[in-house]
């Protein structure tokens, strides 16, 4: 007999870490005074307590560790989870390998990658003898994602717009490089491999460093490779070059068949952090989101980002407040990808493939 144990019944669960949730609690703009704040800073920034081996990347995801017993240990058993109630599709999440208890004969399970604000089912099947079947929810937010030997990853979905409409999840996903292969933390696993292709089921990698040599998924056929040469910051919007980059990536965005995506550069932060904030602002995000979704790759293994102190984002700002006088941050992200030669289809079939 197979007797369910945790998670309980019917509880809801955290999808971001507490460094993560720390860092958006005070909406840290990831730059901390520490001479300043004298021996205060350990109490007001926890998440930097973590932070101190700076190769550490804290973008990733909560896990949730499953547990049950089984009176008779012989046989395989599967967990299984699903947004279904009847289990007739797996959910795309990603499952460690089953492990058992010397001490109290009970089986674990590592479980990672949950969407935000959703309801899971969950059993464990062995032949003829599954087990009863328990539910538990995720908390609404913003979704992180883990990928083995990729960094600051995460699903730009899980999130309300300001017209009151979700970013769908599941769809959209941003992260460092995959193949930098003189970075060990920008090196994609085996493992990696399968949570990108097979867990999450992204079918295409869009990256923004332009022809730096052949994919790691060049031999991987559920996966294509798109290559866009794109500017961040200030020269995404005034330079042909950076204007040409606009327009490759939306041409890729407003396709349907492209999604699932991984749209990346080397570090996750600049070319693709510029990149999202474009997106975001078509889907209606707000300037204060866009900046804290910014300033989050502070928590990855690359040097801090602070929007507010970041030159080039300033020199965007200075030039978007020169082209577009009285329009809020995101109306400008949106006014000059039109500049830029996005059309209003495009934008328009974004929008409608991407919100809920």
């Amino acid at each position: 007999m197979i007797k369910l144990i945790s998670p309980a019944d019917g509880i809801t669960v955290p999808v971001l870490t507490d460094a993560h949730r720390d860092f958006i609690a005070k909406n840290d703009d990831g730059t901390v005074d520490r001479e300043a704040l004298g021996e205060d800073w350990e109490k007001r920034y926890p998440w930097l307590q973590e932070k101190k081996d700076p190769s550490r990347d804290l973008t990733g995801p909560a896990h949730l560790l499953f547990s049950w017993s089984c009176g008779d240990p012989y046989g395989t058993m599967k967990l299984e989870i699903s947004e279904a109630p009847d289990f007739s599709a797996p959910a795309d999440v990603t499952k460690g390998r089953i492990f058992q208890s010397a001490e109290s004969g009970a089986y674990y399970a590592d479980v990672a990658n949950f969407r935000s604000g959703t309801r899971y089912y969950w059993r464990v099947v062995r032949g003829e003898g599954n087990s009863g079947v328990r539910s538990f929810v995720t908390e609404e937010g913003p979704r992180p994602i883990m990928i083995p030997g990729c960094a600051n990853v995460r699903d730009i979905g899980g999130v309300r717009s300001g017209g009151g409409k979700k970013i769908k999840q599941g769809l959209v996903y941003r992260g460092s490089a995959c193949d930098a292969n003189d970075q060990e933390q920008y090196k994609i696993t085996d493992d990696g491999m399968r949570v990108f292709a097979e867990d999450l089921g992204i079918k295409t990698e869009v990256d923004l460093r332009g022809d730096v040599g052949p994919s790691p998924f060049e031999d991987v056929d559920k996966v294509s490779a798109i290559k866009i040469f794109f500017h961040s910051y200030d020269w995404a919007h005034c330079d042909e070059e950076g204007r040409a980059g606009l327009r490759s990536l939306f041409e890729v965005l407003s396709d349907p068949g492209n999604y699932p995506l991984y749209i990346h550069c080397q570090a996750g932060a600049d070319r693709a952090g510029t990149a999202i904030m474009y997106l975001e602002a078509v889907l209606g995000m707000g300037r204060d989101y866009i900046v804290r979704d910014y300033n989050i790759s502070s928590l990855s293994v690359d040097d801090q980002r602070n929007f507010s102190k970041n030159e080039a984002v300033k020199d965007l700002l200075e030039l978007f407040e020169r082209d577009y006088p009285g329009l809020t941050f995101p109306d400008a992200l949106v006014r000059s990808l039109l500049d830029a030669g996005v059309t209003e289809e495009q934008i328009s079939a974004v929008r409608s493939f991407l919100l809920e």
